[in-house]
């Protein structure tokens, strides 16, 4: 049997309310159930979408207020009045600790905002005492943001909880730390559905901050789509060649440079012994396209519109853009991380 939510809405007749299941991680966003009122304050129970904690918002046709909860129990009830904008609900304890926690983390972060405009009022100011003893409490606050987020998402008991507080946990590079926070998750979470999409997630990224490939290695190839949306193979189009591949984006001014000095490579060197790939990472395609055609990059051009969520991060350990590897004709990499100003050079070496 399906978990429901009772609502008695303070409401004009006629209008609608919904409930939707918010997503976590690439989840997508439903309405699970819906309702017309018929009498304001008549209780109207809705059915939810699962069994397990889920956060759901419930909203309405009359305006834009919006009631969270978190389905920790058979049946949440929610009164809500959509005049005053303000609301009450019992009988989720997950609820009514994950609002107390939104309080406690909105009441931080409005800190944080003040001690910005102060800092920025400082600058102008040029009080350079000021901003030092601002620049402190600013840093003082974020920690304790974080430390907050970290501590409720260390304790909580609902996995739903959990995902919300998870947004704002942030261990910096201390990436042996992460691994231990989710360890201990995974002791509360390890069957809950979105913790294990997470968890997955968080190891990849793990792997990829903490693991490289390193000159000798052999790069894994992967398959990517063309400006025309034909599937290209990295390992195909290296094969028996000396392969340059880049990772870049048009977003990414840092990675004009290079590219320049692709164009002369290209110019330089023959197609018959040297291969080049750029692999744009980018969330617009017609961007992309429209970019590599009015920039006239002629040689061959992929994309991953998932970024860094997408398989040539996970596949190439990439943590930053630019980033390039240089192969072999045997598919090992040679060299890696090359500056613009030296790529000439190196390729040289390689191709004699």
């Amino acid at each position: 049997m399906k978990r429901t939510v009772t609502i008695y809405p303070r409401i004009a007749p006629g209008e609608k309310i919904y409930v939707i299941r918010k997503p976590f991680g690439d989840e997508r966003e439903i309405t699970v159930d819906s309702a017309v009122i018929k009498e304001s304050m008549a209780g109207v129970v809705l059915k939810l979408h699962s069994n397990e904690d889920r956060l759901y918002d419930i909203t309405s046709t009359f305006n834009n207020y919006t009631v969270s909860i978190i389905s920790d129990t058979t049946n949440t009830i929610v009164n809500v009045d959509y005049f005053k904008r303000s609301s009450d609900v019992s009988n989720s304890p997950a609820t009514v600790s994950l609002l107390a926690f939104n309080s406690r983390q909105a009441y931080i972060a409005r800190d944080i905002t003040k001690c910005g405009h102060s800092l920025d009022s400082a600058y102008r100011a040029n009080a350079l005492d000021t901003l030092v003893s601002l620049k402190q409490k600013r840093m003082s606050l974020l920690y304790k943001y974080t430390m907050n987020s970290i501590s409720y998402a260390d304790t909580v008991k609902s996995g739903a909880a959990f995902m919300v507080a998870y947004n704002s946990v942030d261990f910096g590079k201390d990436y042996g730390k992460l691994h231990s926070f989710m360890q201990k998750a995974h002791r509360r979470f390890g069957h809950y559905r979105p913790f294990m999409a997470l968890e997955s997630k968080v190891q990849k990224y793990i792997n990829i901050m903490t693991v490289e490939y390193n000159v000798g290695d052999v790069l894994p190839g992967l398959v990517l789509p063309d400006t025309l949306q034909k599937p290209l193979s990295t390992t195909d189009l290296c094969k028996g060649k000396v392969c340059l591949i880049n990772l870049w984006s048009t977003w990414c001014p840092q990675c004009y440079p290079f590219i320049e000095q692709q164009r002369k490579a290209q110019a330089l060197f023959s197609p018959a012994k040297f291969q080049m790939i750029s692999v744009a990472l980018d969330p617009d395609v017609n961007d992309w396209k429209a970019y590599v055609s009015v920039n006239k990059l002629y040689w061959h051009q992929v994309i991953d519109k998932d970024v860094w969520t997408g398989t040539s991060v996970y596949t190439f350990k990439a943590d930053s853009i630019p980033y390039n590897f240089l192969l072999a004709p045997d598919g090992k990499i040679v060299a890696k991380g090359i500056s613009p100003d030296s790529l000439i050079h190196t390729l040289k070496r390689y191709l004699k």
